[in-house]
């Protein structure tokens, strides 16, 4: 896996996206030009999405049926002429297809996305879906030249959690986090995103926090390191904050992590553990990765 370095400082200048043609990359710095038009012809503008996530409402309450996962999708060339919400549910590691939830036409398109929803999408019923299961949304972008873009057809800076593509997106029914559900011990890692640069060891260990609200992982990276997670109790969501776990990424000294704009998530009840992280080293931030681990 090639190290691409992220500027989390230059979120504001750049945004880069693919096209379907040939893949582009600018920046505009003229205030009179849209910053994503990169072609004379407005036909060959990138179909491209943008997602703000409501940070209230992140994820589903199973005890509540009227709550939801609320965002909002944005077209930022003003060329999309439909956006398709597209789901799939996970759950206990089965996966269903991929099925549309609801559409767009006019941007910026807010959605708020209920259990019921998600339960008519997939033709189920909707006590069926139960707390630990995840809705990962793949959704797609029609342009108004006809084309149709996915994340797929995106490059790897736009897909970066500063881009905030609005294409593929995650959440969750909540699992509030409980203690009596015996969270603690051993993990087994299912899914790792550092490919080659594998720094995580298969098996690892999650002992009691100070507090109820903290949990301690210990071995992920090293033996010698641990690092403090940090818990909502009534949402099950994870907060790290940057820390050494290493003492080196890839021969860089110094490898850290830290919980992204993506949210993670403790999932007590179903001894499951979704962290979407950020990892960095001494010579500056290099990307994102998601890791997932299940209770043995």
């Amino acid at each position: 896996m090639t190290k691409n370095k992220i500027d989390m400082k230059n979120t504001y200048i750049k945004i880069f996206f693919v096209l379907f043609a040939s893949l582009a990359i600018t920046s505009c710095e003229d205030e009179d030009k849209n910053p994503l038009f990169i072609d004379s012809e407005r036909s060959n503008d990138a179909t491209f999405v943008t997602i703000a996530k409501d940070p209230n409402n992140l994820v589903i309450d199973f005890t509540k049926p009227e709550t939801s996962y609320k965002f909002t999708i944005s077209a930022p060339a003003n060329n999309v002429a439909e956006y398709d919400l597209r789901v799939k549910h996970i759950s206990n590691d089965a996966v269903s297809k991929v099925v549309s939830v609801k559409k767009a036409t006019s941007f910026p398109a807010d959605f708020s996305i209920t259990r019921n929803d998600v339960a008519n999408a997939l033709g189920v019923n909707a006590d069926s879906l139960i707390p630990g299961d995840e809705f990962k949304f793949e959704s797609t972008a029609t342009g108004t030249n006809g084309q149709t873009a996915s994340f797929s057809n995106l490059n790897g800076d736009s897909r970066g959690s500063g881009q905030f593509q609005g294409f593929n997106h995650t959440t969750s029914i909540i699992c509030p986090f409980d203690t009596s559900d015996n969270p603690y011990g051993t993990y087994t890692v299912i899914s790792d995103g550092f490919v080659e640069n594998e720094p995580a060891n298969t098996t690892f260990e999650v002992i009691p926090g100070p507090t109820d609200d903290t949990a301690i992982v210990t071995g992920l990276y090293t033996a010698e390191r641990s690092f403090t997670m940090s818990i909502n109790l009534n949402l099950g969501t994870i907060n790290i904050e940057k820390q050494v776990v290493a003492d080196t990424f890839d021969g860089f000294s110094l490898g850290t992590i830290n919980t992204n704009t993506d949210t993670s998530f403790f999932f007590s009840c179903t001894g499951k553990i979704i962290l979407n992280l950020l990892y960095a080293d001494s010579d500056g931030d290099w990307g994102d990765y998601k890791l997932i681990a299940k209770k043995n």
